[in-house]
């Protein structure tokens, strides 16, 4: 493969090589991209919306910001665990209710299918 009547000359083997080191070092930016329209990013923005209408939503209720909106956000940013361990229960709960409720509608499936 490297011999005297090879095509591949040590010139274009270091070539073919730098071309390759350059180029897989131009791939770490590839990522920024992606990142930007991925599933994460969606997921921040919708949650980001969803806090401005709640807080602005309350503001234009009451012509004033909630004393219980701002202590909650100052709880979420101190990641106070009772607030954290609340949350987590309310998530479990829902999640129960929507399993119950899926199983329920396939339970009535089954039962229009016999």
């Amino acid at each position: 493969m490297f011999g005297k009547d090879t095509p591949f000359s040590s010139k274009l083997l270091l070539i073919t090589i730098a071309f390759i080191f350059i180029a897989s070092s131009g791939f770490k930016y590839i990522p920024i991209y992606l990142t930007e329209n991925s599933a994460i990013k969606t997921e921040r923005d919708e949650y980001e919306l969803f806090y401005q209408y709640v807080f602005l939503d309350a503001y234009s209720k009451n012509n004033k910001i909630s004393k219980n909106i701002v202590s909650t956000l100052n709880d979420i940013q101190q990641k106070d665990t009772v607030l954290l361990q609340y949350v987590h229960k309310l998530s479990k709960q829902y999640n129960t209710q929507l399993q119950k409720e899926a199983l329920e509608k396939q339970l009535e499936n089954l039962d229009k299918e016999r």
